[in-house]
């Protein structure tokens, strides 16, 4: 097999891929042994190894509700009674994992960051999530309402503001720290402009036609 061929529902990745992507995990692990989750997420493949999915299994926004690239987006995420995960967690008091509502705030400050540089790079990944606080339980039928924003960036470092909130209740809020990455494969390989050609599409697959907003200047 070559360094890329087809596969059903995405692009097989070669050993060297696979290594590459393995420690990149690794490195951008939590202290606590929590690994990270990419925009574009990775199944393991029997033998063959990694394949990029064109939808993620565990998307945490259902909709965007208004986007300022690189600065700002409003999305919304509804918890549905037939999740899967409810049947254990819990099984008399379903509600959403604390750990899945801080997803959200992760997938929609990486979308906003995306955007915001047109998708030239490949790669953003969670390097920190600071002052993580969770105030509600969110159950089914209810929405939550997530809101990040960029604060600042510094030394190649970008902190996001997050917050979640139901009926003006925040459930989850916390400062997520992202750093803009490429695959650090060799450019014959093709691999960064194949991530980049793909989270576009995945963008698109999954909210449509987004209206972008602009902040007026003074």
């Amino acid at each position: 097999m070559g360094t890329k061929s087809a596969c059903r529902r995405g692009l097989w990745l070669s050993e060297k891929q696979q290594i590459t992507i393995l420690w990149r995990r690794k490195t951008s692990s939590f202290p606590n042994g929590l690994r990270l989750r990419l925009p574009i997420s990775f199944q393991l493949a029997p033998k063959t190894g990694f394949c990029f999915e064109r939808i993620m299994k565990y998307r945490q926004l259902d909709r965007i509700v208004s986007l300022e690239p690189g600065q700002r987006i409003v999305a919304e995420r509804t918890l549905r009674p037939d999740e899967e995960y409810l049947l254990d967690h819990f099984p008399r008091f379903p509600v959403m994992p604390g750990v899945m509502m801080l997803e959200a705030l992760h997938q929609a400050a990486i979308w906003m960051i995306r955007t915001g540089d047109d998708f030239s790079s490949p790669l953003v990944l969670l390097r920190e999530a600071r002052n993580v606080k969770f105030g509600d339980f969110l159950s089914p039928h209810e929405t939550l309402q997530i809101v990040a924003e960029r604060a600042k960036e510094q030394d190649g470092l970008i902190t996001v503001k997050a917050t979640a909130e139901k009926d003006g209740r925040v459930t989850v809020s916390a400062r997520l720290i992202l750093e803009r990455s490429g695959s650090v494969d060799p450019p014959e390989t093709g691999t960064d402009e194949d991530i980049i050609r793909r989270a576009r599409k995945q963008f698109k697959e999954l909210f449509g036609d987004v209206q972008f907003t602009t902040t007026p200047t003074t």
